[in-house]
């Protein structure tokens, strides 16, 4: 886990690297239990996608509009 508090943002952030891509928090969170449950939640996400099991995320995929 690489979770950390952030003065800046008054709270815990995590901060990973997955297939050379970084990966950081949105935002600061208030609590520690906190951070880390979101970390793992977006690794356990790139994971899926990593295998095929999750199509990407809409954020991420262009869109075409007529």
């Amino acid at each position: 886990m690489t979770v950390y508090w952030d003065p800046k943002s008054k709270g815990y952030r995590y901060d990973f690297q997955h297939l050379g891509r970084r990966h950081t928090s949105p935002r600061g969170f208030p609590l520690k239990s906190e951070a880390q449950e979101a970390e793992a939640h977006r690794k356990r996400d790139l994971r899926r996608q990593a295998a095929g099991l999750d199509p990407i995320y809409a954020a991420e995929s262009p869109t075409f509009h007529a």
